[in-house]
């Protein structure tokens, strides 16, 4: 007799069950939510201020705000620009102001036989002597600007003009020698671009100096004419060696004639009452200061033979080059 049992029912189904949502992931599903609807508030906050800004004009009080800024800028340049000339600032009350002008004033008239090429670069003109290797004059204009510019670096890279035609002094002439590469037109006047910089350590514009004198009044000088410049807007400069001896001595073994002696004609054209006052340096040591060199600018044309300011009205060319007052330019 079969025993009696439970009947399990074919086919019936398993139940599955429902796996629960943890804590953790309804919190990370809470937070994107969230950070869903912040990213969509912020977008339409942008989108708010972007039409807002277009289609606005700018109130009175910001235009107004707009332009002081603008005047500030503009003050706060100028007011830069009048630290770099603090002697024009004394002088605001009585400005000198330019009321005409002169083309190559710094070149003088000569009539010589002596062996000269005129070179002209950017930043001075020189009268070049091949027989000697050094220039008879070097004219050039310094500027308020330029006096204050500091655009250029100084590389000390001495080397023929390429302007020239003929012989030209090179390093080799001046090493050993005893005397300084000096300049005629000083590099410290041509810092307003690099290229000029580089130009004027061209031999057109070096003669053999003595240390003493090179180091010492002239340089001195050459301080004190970057100053007048910043003073009275612009000047104009002519220098050169002089020969007072014969016969010429030259630097041994070498082309390059050595000078007696050095002058210096300095002009500022272009203030109420144009001025004028030229120095005459040895060719030695020369470290007293600049005013124990003073001569007139007709001293210089007598040695020289040179007529200088060619262009200024007589009365006044007359005037300023009689004058040997240094009192005048402190």
């Amino acid at each position: 007799m079969a025993k009696k049992g439970k009947i399990t029912p074919k086919n019936k189904k398993k139940t599955i069950k429902k796996k629960k949502t943890t804590k953790p992931q309804k919190q990370e599903r809470d937070l994107m939510w969230l950070f869903l609807k912040l990213l969509l508030v912020i977008a339409i906050v942008v989108v708010i201020i972007i039409l807002v800004k277009r289609y606005s004009k700018p109130s009175i009080p910001q235009q107004i705000e707009s332009e002081l800024v603008e005047t500030e800028q503009e003050t706060t340049q100028e007011e830069s620009d009048e630290k770099l000339v603090e002697e024009v600032e004394e002088k605001e009350k009585s400005p000198n102001r330019v009321v005409v002008s002169y083309s190559n004033l710094e070149i003088p008239k000569w009539e010589t036989t002596t062996s000269q090429q005129l070179v002209t670069n950017l930043g001075y003109t020189s009268s070049y002597n091949t027989s000697y290797g050094i220039p008879n004059w070097v004219a050039y204009e310094i500027t308020r600007g330029e006096a204050t510019s500091t655009e250029a670096e100084r590389k000390d890279k001495f080397m023929p003009d390429p302007k020239v035609k003929g012989h030209s002094a090179t390093n080799a002439d001046y090493k050993g020698s005893g005397y300084d590469k000096g300049h005629m037109a000083p590099a410290a006047d041509m810092k307003w671009s690099q290229i000029v910089m580089d130009q004027s350590f061209y031999f057109t514009n070096i003669c053999p100096q003595a240390p003493g004198l090179n180091r010492g009044a002239w340089k001195n000088l050459e301080e004190d004419i970057r100053l007048w410049a910043i003073r009275d807007s612009a000047l104009v400069v002519i220098c050169g060696p002089l020969f007072t001896q014969e016969p010429v001595r030259y630097i041994p073994q070498t082309q390059v004639a050595i000078p007696d002696a050095y002058f210096k004609v300095v002009c500022s054209p272009y203030t109420p009452e144009p001025r004028g006052i030229a120095f005459i340096f040895p060719n030695a040591k020369a470290s007293k200061h600049p005013r124990e060199y003073v001569t007139t600018i007709n001293s210089v044309e007598q040695i020289t033979g040179m007529d200088f300011l060619s262009q200024l009205p007589d009365e006044t060319e007359n005037k300023i080059e009689e004058t040997s007052n240094y009192a005048l330019w402190e």
